[in-house]
C-alpha cells in the first residue's frame, strides 16, 4: 500500500487544502462579510471602536495595529480594520479596548503590474479596510486584564524592542528584532536587500529554529538548573512556546512550529513518538480549518513546502553519505580525525537541510518573487550557526538587562558590545555571499513554466526514493520532458513591430519604460527610492526584462534619482545617459556615488545629441551647451520619432525652457508629457503648438488647471488611470491601462 493511504491525517490535510483550491476556484474571491466595516469605508470621518488584535507596531510616525471592530458610528460590526494612529508613541496595548476616530478607507488597488497587491494581501487575512487616525484621536476605553496572554505577549514583545533599541545601533537592533521577533527591517532597505540576495531573508522570519532557540533555553533552566525529568521539562515547555509563538507576531512559519512542537513534545509525553511528518500534517489541518483562506498565502506555502522538503530528503541524503562513507569509518583511527569527520558530517547535514529547502521553495519563488538565490545553500553553512550566536547573545543580553540594570550595570555595556559584533559579522557574512556576481538570479517564467517545474522536481523525488526499476524509469522520462517543456516554453511574449512606451504610477515623479520593436529596453527616471524598489523593479520583472540596455536620468531630483539605486542592484545596466549638468550637480550625489560603485558606463550628452535603437530615434532638445541654473531649467527633454509617429518626455522644464521648444516638427506629436507634473500651470502655446493626440501626466493628482483650459487632447494621468501605456507600430497608435482598476462598491451608511 502507498505510503500516503497508511498515513490518513496526511490524506486528509491534502484532501481538505484540494478542497479549499476548489471553492475558491468555485466562489470566486471571498467578498467581506456583510457586517463588516469594508461596507461603511467612504473615505469620511468615522467613529469605531473595538479591541486591538496584534501588538502595535510604530514606523514611519505612525503607530499601527490590528482592530476587532465592534461598533461603527454605534453601529454593531464584525470584522478586522488596519488602523494607523498619527504620531507615536502611543499608549495602546495588545487586547486594549479603544474607540478611535479617523477617516475610513478601502485598500488601494494596485495599478502596477507585478506590485505588491496589498488589498489581496489583507484580503487573505479577512481585513479589507482601514482607519486613519489624526494624532490625539483616539481614547483607551478598557485595558487588557492582567491575565490576558496577548497582554503578556504584547509587553514582551515591546520590552524586547526597547532593549535592543537602546543597547544597539539601528542596523543592529532592526536585525536583533528581525532574528527575535520576525518584523522586517522595512526602515533599512539595504539590510533587507542584502539578506534577501544573501539567501538568507528566511533568518528574519520567526520560524522553527526559533522555537528551537526556546525548547533549548527553557531545557537548560528547567533541566540543569532546576532539576526537572526530561519528561516534564518538555510539559513545562509548551506555555513558553505558545507565548513566544505570540511574541513573533503569529505568522504561518512560527504558528506552524508551534504546533508541530506541541504535537511532539504530547506524543513524546505519551509514548506515541511519530514520523516529524505526521504532526506537519495535523499543524497545517489544523490552520487551514481556522482560516481557510491562509493557503493562499505565500508564507503559509513555502513554510510548509521547505519542511517538508527537509522532513523528506534530509534523512534518505544523510543515509545515503553514511552508506557511503561506511567503509571509512571503519578504518578512521585517532580522536582528531574523529572530530573532523563529525565536524564534517555536521556540516554537511546543515547543508543538506538548505539543499532540500532550497529545492522546495524554488518553485514559489519563481511564482512569487521572479527571482532564484542559488548561493543561499552555501550561505546558510555560516549564517544558521552564527544567527544561533546572535540569539543566544540578544537573550542573554534582555535578560541581563531586565534582572541586572541595577544590580550589575556594568556588565550591560560589554554583552551589548558583543552582541553588536556578533549581528555585525552576522550582517558581513551575508552580505559576502550577497556580492558574489549572478548570486539572485532573475527568472521570468510563466505559471504554466512553473506548474511543469513542480511535476519535474516531483519526478526527480519519486526517482530517488523509489528502488523499483519502472518507477525509476518512467520517473526519469517526466523529469527529461519537464526541463525540456521548461525550455522551450515562451517565459514572457513579447510583441514585436510595435514602440511601447509605459508611465509607471510611482506618485509624484517619473518613471517610463520604453522599449523598442526590436527589444531595446530603456528606462527613463525612477521615482523615488520605494517607488524604484516597490514598482519598478517589479514591473521590469512583469514584462521580461532581463537587463536594462539603458538608464536615462533627466535630472537630479529625489523624484527621479533616487529609484536608481534599487533598479541597478536589481539589473544589469549596459549604458547610464545623462546631461553634463545633471552629472555635476551636487543635488544627487549619494546616489552618483553609489553608481559609479556600480561600475556603470556612462555617457554625458546635450542638445542636438541623441541614438539609435533600430527605427526608432532619441534626440536630445534640450539642455543646451552652456545652459544652467537650477536642476528643472536643466532637465533633460527628449523627442522620440518612430516612423511617422514622435512622443516628447519633458520632465520638469520650466517655462523659459518650454518656449525654446516650439518649433515645427515634419510629424505629428501623438503624446506629450505634461511638464512639471502639472504643479506649475505650463506655457500653453507650448501645449497647443504640439498639438498632440494625448497629454500624459505622471502625478500624485489631477492639478486643478486642467478642468478649468479646454485643450481638446485627452489627458491621460497615473494618479487616475493608473499605469498608463502608449503603443505604435509608427502609422496607428492607441492608449491602454496597463492594468485597470476595479471599481469599489459601498453601503451608505
Amino acid at each position: 500500500m502507498p505510503y500516503i493511504f497508511r498515513r490518513p491525517l496526511i490524506l486528509l490535510t491534502l484532501l481538505t487544502a484540494l478542497t479549499i483550491v476548489v471553492l475558491r476556484f468555485w466562489t470566486g474571491e471571498p467578498s467581506p462579510h456583510p457586517a463588516d466595516p469594508y461596507w461603511y469605508a467612504l473615505g469620511r470621518e468615522m467613529t469605531l471602536s473595538g479591541t486591538v488584535a496584534g501588538d502595535p507596531e510604530s514606523l514611519d510616525g505612525k503607530t499601527r495595529f490590528l482592530l476587532r471592530a465592534l461598533f461603527l458610528n454605534d453601529r454593531p460590526v464584525r470584522g478586522l480594520v488596519l488602523t494607523e494612529v498619527e504620531g507615536f508613541p502611543v499608549s495602546i496595548g495588545w487586547g486594549d479596548r479603544v474607540q478611535l476616530r479617523g477617516f475610513m478607507t478601502r485598500f488601494k488597488e494596485t495599478s502596477v503590474p507585478g506590485e505588491f497587491e496589498q488589498d489581496v494581501f489583507y484580503a487573505n487575512q479577512r481585513i479589507h479596510s482601514r482607519l486613519i487616525v489624526p494624532a490625539g484621536g483616539y481614547r483607551v476605553l478598557s485595558r487588557a486584564p492582567w491575565y490576558s496572554l496577548f497582554r503578556a505577549a504584547g509587553s514582551l514583545r515591546r520590552r524586547f524592542r526597547d532593549c535592543f533599541t537602546r543597547h544597539l545601533s539601528p542596523h543592529g537592533a532592526a536585525l536583533m528584532s528581525g532574528l527575535w521577533l520576525g518584523e522586517k527591517p522595512r526602515s533599512f532597505p539595504d539590510l533587507q536587500e542584502d539578506f534577501r540576495a544573501g539567501g538568507a531573508y528566511h533568518l528574519l522570519v520567526a520560524s522553527g529554529s526559533n522555537v528551537g532557540f526556546v525548547l533549548l533555553a527553557w531545557g537548560i533552566l528547567g533541566k540543569w538548573l532546576l532539576g526537572f525529568s526530561k519528561r516534564l521539562t518538555l510539559m513545562t515547555a509548551l506555555p513558553f512556546v505558545a507565548l513566544y509563538a505570540l511574541v513573533a507576531g503569529a505568522d504561518p512559519p512560527i504558528l506552524r512550529a508551534a504546533w508541530m512542537t506541541g504535537f511532539i513534545i504530547v506524543g513524546y509525553c505519551l509514548s506515541r513518538e511519530d514520523r516529524l511528518e505526521h504532526p506537519l500534517a495535523l499543524s497545517a489541518l489544523l490552520l487551514l480549518l481556522a482560516r481557510p483562506s491562509i493557503l493562499f498565502e505565500a508564507g503559509f506555502q513555502m513554510s510548509y513546502a521547505a519542511t517538508f522538503g527537509i522532513l523528506m530528503g534530509v534523512p534518505f541524503l544523510t543515509d545515503r553519505f553514511r552508506r557511503d562513507r561506511e567503509h571509512e569509518e571503519m578504518e578512521r583511527h585517532g580522536t582528531a580525525k574523529r572530530i573532523f569527520l563529525r565536524a564534517g558530517d555536521w556540516f554537511m547535514g546543515l547543508f543538506f537541510v538548505s539543499l532540500t529547502a532550497q529545492l522546495a521553495m524554488t518553485p514559489f519563488l519563481i511564482h512569487y518573487f521572479h527571482r532564484w538565490n542559488w548561493v543561499g545553500m552555501f550561505s546558510n553553512l555560516l549564517a544558521v550557526p552564527w544567527s544561533g550566536l546572535c540569539l543566544g547573545s540578544g537573550c542573554f543580553l534582555f535578560a541581563i538587562d531586565s534582572a541586572c540594570r541595577t544590580v550589575c550595570p556594568s556588565a550591560i555595556p560589554f554583552i551589548a558590545g558583543l552582541t553588536e559584533r556578533l549581528l555585525m559579522g552576522l550582517w558581513h557574512v551575508v552580505r559576502f555571499f550577497a556580492d558574489i556576481p549572478r548570486a539572485d538570479l532573475a527568472v521570468f517564467w510563466s505559471g504554466t513554466q512553473v506548474l511543469i517545474l513542480v511535476i519535474g522536481l516531483g519526478a526527480l523525488a519519486l526517482m530517488a526514493f523509489s528502488d523499483r526499476k519502472k518507477v525509476m524509469g518512467w520517473s526519469a522520462a517526466v523529469l527529461v520532458l519537464s526541463v525540456f517543456g521548461v525550455s522551450v516554453l515562451p517565459a514572457v511574449p513579447f510583441e514585436r513591430e510595435t514602440l511601447r512606451v509605459t508611465w509607471i504610477d510611482v506618485g509624484l515623479g517619473d518613471a517610463i519604460v520604453v522599449r523598442s520593436p526590436d527589444g531595446k529596453t530603456t528606462l527613463v527616471d525612477a521615482g523615488l527610492f520605494s517607488a524604484g524598489g516597490h514598482r519598478v523593479v517589479p514591473f521590469l520583472r512583469s514584462i521580461g526584462v532581463r537587463e536594462l540596455d539603458r538608464i536615462v536620468l533627466t535630472h537630479g531630483d529625489a523624484n527621479h534619482s533616487d529609484g536608481l539605486i534599487p533598479v541597478s542592484r536589481q539589473y544589469a545596466v549596459k549604458e547610464f545617459i545623462t546631461s553634463p549638468q545633471t552629472w555635476s550637480d551636487p543635488l544627487w550625489s549619494p546616489v552618483r556615488d553609489l553608481l559609479e560603485q556600480e561600475g556603470l558606463r556612462r555617457r554625458l550628452i546635450e542638445a542636438g545629441e541623441g541614438w539609435q535603437d533600430g527605427e526608432v530615434r532619441w534626440e536630445c532638445l534640450s539642455p543646451a551647451s552652456g545652459d544652467g541654473g537650477d536642476p528643472d531649467e536643466t532637465s533633460m527633454v527628449f523627442k522620440i520619432r518612430y516612423k511617422d509617429v514622435e512622443l516628447l518626455l519633458t520632465s520638469d522644464v520650466p517655462e523659459q525652457v518650454q518656449r525654446r521648444l516650439v518649433r515645427p516638427s515634419d510629424c505629428r506629436v501623438q503624446v506629450v508629457q505634461v511638464p512639471s507634473h502639472g504643479v506649475s500651470l505650463p506655457w500653453m502655446d507650448f501645449l497647443e503648438d504640439k498639438q498632440p493626440q494625448w497629454f500624459v501626466l505622471s502625478s500624485d493628482g489631477i492639478p486643478g488647471w486642467v478642468s478649468s483650459l479646454s485643450l481638446g487632447p485627452p489627458f491621460w494621468s497615473t494618479s487616475d488611470h493608473g499605469t498608463i501605456q502608449f503603443e505604435s507600430d509608427g502609422h496607428t497608435s492607441h492608449m491602454s491601462i496597463v492594468k485597470p482598476r476595479r471599481v469599489p462598491v459601498y453601503r451608505v451608511i
